[in-house]
């Protein structure tokens, strides 16, 4: 694990601009693909820092899927976008250093592209597998910053950049936790205190 940068420029009112912009507003399919991988009818669902044209949105808005959708981001701006569009997904505003839910609350926990925005990279890691249910999910992505794309980017809210095995370690500790790449993303599955017995997708 590398420290990128000391300034941390992580706040609701940086995102609550970067939001306003339109050129964010696109999908990635590939990517929420990977990120909702698991998710099947009837599952209550959370996606930490959610942001726009996060999972849940996705999950909402692009599949027909049938599941109890969950966000939470400190942006006020993505929270009144998401809900516009999608008015039956559960948005809280917060932090989620502390998550704002019980222990076990979640059948899939979802997390795209955030910790390597956190100052506690573990922490974030705690959080989600506290509320993830037992046998639950819990997928996350963040960029690989060694890829052919990345070295061509500036990332100023990136704080950290990971291996494989630091991933690996932070989540190994709640449960069967299996790595994969797709397309410029590290990935990690853990099923907590369960095995994966399904096929990891592939770039």
């Amino acid at each position: 694990m590398k420290r990128l940068r000391t300034n941390n420029i992580n706040t609701p009112d940086h995102f609550d601009q970067e939001w306003k912009d339109p050129s964010q507003y696109r999908w990635d399919s590939v990517r929420m693909r990977a990120l909702t991988f698991g998710v099947v009818n009837g599952n209550k669902v959370l996606d930490v820092g959610a942001g726009l044209f996060g999972a849940c949105e996705y999950i909402s808005s692009q599949t027909n899927l049938k599941c109890e959708l969950h966000c939470v981001d400190f942006s006020s701006t993505a929270h009144d976008i998401v809900v516009k569009k999608c008015p039956e997904i559960n948005f809280k505003i917060g932090r989620i250093e502390e998550l704002d839910y019980p222990d076990d609350s979640f059948d899939c926990v979802i997390c795209g592209e955030v910790i390597e925005h956190m100052e506690d990279p573990e922490g974030l890691v705690k959080e989600l597998a506290r509320v993830c249910k037992p046998g639950g999910l819990i997928s996350l992505g963040t960029v690989d910053t060694n890829c052919s794309n990345a070295r061509k980017l500036e990332y100023p809210e990136h704080l950290w950049e990971f291996t494989p095995d630091d991933l690996i370690g932070f989540f190994k500790p709640f449960g069967n936790t299996q790595y994969t790449t797709v397309g410029d993303y590290h990935f990690i599955y853990c099923k907590k205190h369960a095995s994966i017995s399904t096929i990891i997708p592939k770039a």
